[in-house]
């Protein structure tokens, strides 16, 4: 029974028998008070959170030189024996940046105080300074000189541009 819209419930004490060499339950009386993570030693969360601890080492090593695409992340991961799903876990703790390197390029991860390395731009991103094109200064190049909102009335009340 799915009880998570609920408040928790306690479990039911049992013990396993054997009778003629057959194991069965044995119902205990009463409820138990124990989260089963208790009893286990929270095995689960300790196994979660020492892979999470060695994929942080490991992704901030592989990171420590700079960028690096996320396909050659994915790949040494793989061979490293980390899970797609750890290593972004790990990614979230260290607050690496994401980033496109380039309008078609790949995606690619860096630590958060590491510098991007320049890489290749398309002509769409490379950005050009507008240094007098048109005759217009480079403030002034978007717009037409001689508009003016104080000019558009003459004395007929007629907008003139």
């Amino acid at each position: 029974m799915k009880q998570n819209l609920s408040a928790s419930a306690s479990g039911l004490a049992f013990r396993i028998e054997t009778e003629n060499n057959v194991p069965r339950l044995a119902w205990e009386h009463g409820a138990v008070v124990l989260a089963a993570n208790d009893v286990l030693g929270n095995v689960e969360v300790q196994q979660d959170h020492n892979e999470k601890s060695e994929a942080k080492a490991w992704l901030k090593e592989l990171l420590a030189d700079g960028p690096v695409a996320v396909k050659k992340i994915q790949g040494e991961a793989k061979a490293a024996g980390l899970s797609w799903m750890t290593v972004r876990r790990a990614k979230e703790a260290l607050s690496v940046i994401a980033s496109k390197s380039a309008f078609e390029g790949g995606w690619q991860w860096r630590l958060e105080d590491a510098q991007p390395i320049d890489t290749q731009v398309s002509a769409f991103e490379r950005v050009v300074e507008n240094t007098n094109v048109n005759g217009n200064r480079a403030d002034e190049d978007a717009h037409r000189s001689e508009v003016s909102i104080f000019d558009a009335f003459e004395g007929d009340g007629e907008v003139r541009l």
